[in-house]
């Protein structure tokens, strides 16, 4: 695009819209027009903006669309995300505001749910620390491949960035 843009975010609870709403759909088409990915805010057992059922109705109506699901795809309701959307392969989630609810064995399983080709490591900063997200995502136990494909990997192909070299990699990704 001529503005360089490689995606949207929304909001949903914030900006206080439904996901599968008629106008956040003329977005998603907007972003399969533009071959754009679409960060979403999913999930939050307060409000029913962006809840799973919510969310697997837009993904299966739209299979063109790349969405990113933010928080493992549910915050506060990763159960019935993980039920309801872990089979949708136009979703990939993101890590960010999750660990610290889920705790290790939890974090594991709906990753492997997911499967490591569609998580990407988000820390939600400034909400979290950086650090203490990073401490925590290396000490899953995850092997180093699923780990670079969470770390940096499915970002990169996500929002189509190449690295020219592998200083320029590990720089990226604060190695």
């Amino acid at each position: 695009m001529a503005l360089g843009l490689r995606g949207v975010k929304i909001h949903p609870d914030f900006q206080r819209f439904e996901v599968d709403s008629p106008k956040a759909f003329r977005l998603f088409e907007a972003c399969i027009e533009f071959d754009l990915p679409v960060l979403v805010h999913t999930g939050d057992f307060r409000y029913d903006y962006s809840n799973p059922e919510r969310t697997a109705r837009v993904l299966e109506a739209l299979p063109q669309l790349r969405m990113i699901g933010a928080h493992l795809g549910g915050w506060s309701v990763w159960d019935r995300a993980e039920k309801l959307l872990a089979g949708f392969e136009n979703l990939t989630v993101d890590t960010s505001s999750s660990f610290r609810w889920l705790g290790k064995d939890r974090s594991c399983e709906i990753i492997r749910a997911f499967g490591a080709d569609r998580v990407m490591f988000g820390s939600d900063y400034p909400m979290w620390s950086q650090a203490w997200e990073l401490d925590f995502f290396r000490s899953l136990g995850l092997d180093k491949k699923e780990e670079e494909k969470i770390l940096w990997k499915n970002c990169a192909g996500m929002y189509r960035i190449s690295f020219d070299s592998e200083e320029e990699k590990a720089n990226a990704c604060g190695q």
